[in-house]
């Protein structure tokens, strides 16, 4: 059986006892409501004029409207009865701009994310709650909304991947992506890091008849990194790197922490995806460069009374010895000429023997001080080639 119900009420619930000012309302909405107006909207409001005060009332606001407790509160309910579209917008708008500092991250994100947009890059956002096929250092949730949504995100990259086949599919397939966005791992503690993620995948250049058709590639990504990177005024430097994620890839290291990842992204992930295109996706610590950041300061210098020396380089090696390899010895040299190494060549194919492939090489040699002589110029050169012989047992081609 049910017995009888019973209530128990020990103490009685008070109504809410406030003092609203005619001035303060005015000072708010900008505008004058005539006092009679405010007196017939509380009655609307079941809110009871307890007393008439020198530019004021006392009211009492009943105990179940919890959310109106204070003037301001009282002030928002006359307001939305006597209507938003009654209050005129003001014709002068004061206000102090602010200039954000080089501490501050957000204006590291914002002069990225416009060096970004004039790149030609769309900015994306996507859920932080998604499925993992590795649950390894996965964050799970304890109570999921679904499958689907049931761990924090492990890397930016499946987001991105997703929305690049959601334009593929739409018959878009020239992209150029980039979020910031945060990503969650779970290892001896929980671990919480912010992310630049940018995906290039399809034309680098719309078609057009002035120019031939031009897939993106990994250094066009590299490209963009480095534009942004350079905004930091930081010295890094370039190592090979191991990511599952990827099939070739490298990575940027600053006082001995990886700060960006980089690569081609690898053939199953795209199966995942359904993606049959190749993909290249980077991804910039943001704390770790705002660190660095901080610390450094962005200096000029005279542009160089004399020119810059040009040597080029066809060198023949084996197919497992890769252009991060060359460049690490390259960089080993202890000549101060040396400023810039690049490859600009890889050939892989016909007229070269079995197990082989040709990296073509430029080096940009400079003295500061006076013109480069030829036999300089020559030392420096013989002491890249005997290096790259000795490590490498590369041979020169043509």
């Amino acid at each position: 059986m049910v017995g009888e119900l019973l209530e128990e009420y020990p103490k009685k619930i008070e109504d809410h006892y406030v003092i609203i000012r005619f001035s303060k309302i005015e000072q708010i909405l900008g505008t004058k409501i005539h006092r009679e107006k405010v007196k017939e909207i509380l009655k609307a409001l079941d809110i009871q004029v307890l007393n008439e005060i020198q530019n004021g009332l006392e009211i009492s606001v009943p105990a179940y409207r919890a959310d109106v407790t204070r003037e301001i509160d009282v002030i928002e309910e006359i307001l939305r009865i006597y209507g938003y579209n009654k209050i005129d917008a003001p014709q002068k708008i004061s206000f102090t701009p602010i200039k954000l500092s080089a501490q501050d991250q957000d204006e590291l994100e914002n002069n990225w994310a416009r060096t970004l947009q004039s790149l030609g890059f769309n900015e994306v956002m996507n859920n932080s709650l998604t499925s993992v096929k590795d649950e390894t250092d996965a964050v799970k949730l304890l109570n999921p909304l679904s499958n689907d949504l049931a761990f924090m995100r492990k890397s930016l990259l499946e987001g991105l991947l997703q929305n690049a086949i959601y334009n593929i599919n739409r018959k878009n397939q020239d992209i150029k992506f980039f979020e910031f966005g945060k990503i969650y791992h779970k290892r001896e503690k929980y671990e919480e890091r912010k992310q630049l993620a940018i995906l290039v995948t399809g034309r680098e250049v719309a078609e057009n008849w002035l120019q031939p058709k031009s897939a993106t590639s990994f250094y066009n990504l590299k490209a963009y990194v480095k534009v942004l990177l350079e905004k930091l005024a930081i010295e890094y430097k370039e190592v090979a790197l191991a990511d599952e994620r990827f099939s070739d890839a490298l990575a940027y290291e600053a006082e001995g922490k990886t700060l960006v990842r980089i690569g081609k992204v690898a053939p199953q992930m795209l199966k995942d995806f359904d993606i049959d295109q190749e993909c290249f996706y980077a991804e910039i610590e943001l704390e770790f460069a705002q660190e660095l950041r901080s610390k450094n300061e962005l200096k000029f210098k005279d542009i160089p009374k004399f020119n810059k020396i040009r040597r080029d380089l066809a060198l023949l090696i084996d197919k497992n010895v890769n252009y991060q390899d060359l460049y690490q010895t390259a960089k080993k040299n202890k000549s101060p000429y040396i400023k810039n190494i690049n490859l600009f060549d890889v050939y892989e194919g016909k007229n070269l023997p079995e197990g082989k492939k040709s990296y073509a090489m430029s080096f940009e040699l400079l003295n500061e001080e006076k013109t480069l002589e030829e036999k300089e110029i020559a030392s420096v050169m013989d002491s890249l080639i005997k290096s790259f012989q000795k490590e490498f047992n590369a041979e020169l081609r043509g």
